[in-house]
């Protein structure tokens, strides 16, 4: 196990956390940052701070994807969400993926197959 120090960039704070994860998963971390990323000093909080992002905004997203007016014509779909709205919706995961990014390459969309159990069924 390894500790990791993650601080957060804000105008206002830096926050410090120590946490311990399992050796597979920060070996595969690292490798996707060095990959993706590079080897600079920076990349692995930035990654961190994406990642803990995407998984805060995964649940806040999930848990109004209900609210989601019409949500039934999205069962058995993909949906790409942002800010708690579909921005895009197929059948592909990467066709969808590519529609919610056509304006912006970098857009941060959380994708999502929708079940009955989003919708309430």
């Amino acid at each position: 196990m390894h500790n990791f120090i993650c601080t957060h960039h804000d105008i206002y704070s830096m926050t410090r956390m120590n946490v311990v994860i399992d050796d597979r998963l920060e070996e595969r971390f690292r490798k996707a940052i060095a990959d993706t990323k590079g080897l600079r000093k920076g990349n692995i909080s930035e990654a961190l701070e994406e990642a803990i992002d995407l998984w805060i905004r995964s649940r806040v997203s999930l848990v109004s994807l209900s609210d989601e007016p019409n949500i039934e014509q999205y069962r058995g779909k993909y949906v790409a969400i942002e800010n708690n709205k579909v921005v895009a919706s197929g059948t592909n995961s990467i066709e969808t993926l590519a529609e919610a990014r056509k304006e912006n390459p970098n857009r941060k969309v959380l994708l999502k197959l929708v079940s009955d159990s989003d919708i309430g069924l």
